[in-house]
């Protein structure tokens, strides 16, 4: 029965982890459109952007968060250091990894990991990874830090 809780708090960790990072990820995209949407007025020769664009923009901000997201949770799951910290720490750092994440993907700085890859990995493969890999960068990051911090301190019951 005592191994019950821990795998609980596990879950309960790797869903704030989640959640806490496609909020980070997925939020600033989302205010960047409804910035352009609500801040452009489009000359009279230009079309002005139809639903269409914008489900696109929905569909590729969704399935990069989703991407990023699930390896985030999975890498940052391996570690015990992480999956024993608080709930809304490990979901505010998620948020924050996130947000990382996605400057990363914004300025194509994840994807200078992607150029030594290009030489072992099809190019069809490679499209696929390039997707997450802000997500795994940011995730071994995090890793890596709280690898190098002291244990959490445990309330003594």
């Amino acid at each position: 029965m005592d191994t019950v809780r821990p795998l609980k708090r596990g879950f309960l960790n790797v869903l704030a982890s989640a959640g806490g990072f496609i909020v980070g990820y997925a939020i600033p995209s989302l205010l960047v459109m409804a910035m352009g949407y609500a801040g452009s007025t489009p000359a009279s020769d230009v079309a002005k952007p139809s639903l269409d664009d914008y489900a696109m923009m929905f569909y590729l901000v969704g399935v990069y968060a989703l991407a990023g997201t699930v390896l985030f949770a999975a890498i940052t799951a391996t570690s015990k250091k992480w999956r024993e910290r608080p709930l809304r720490k490990v979901a505010l750092i998620s948020a924050l990894a996130g947000l990382a994440a996605q400057i990363l993907n914004w300025t194509g700085l994840s994807l200078l990991v992607m150029i030594p890859l290009l030489k072992f990995i099809p190019r069809s493969a490679a499209a696929v990874v390039s997707i997450g890999v802000s997500g795994v960068f940011v995730a071994l990051v995090m890793v890596l830090w709280f690898s190098m911090q002291r244990q959490p301190k445990r309330p003594v019951v």
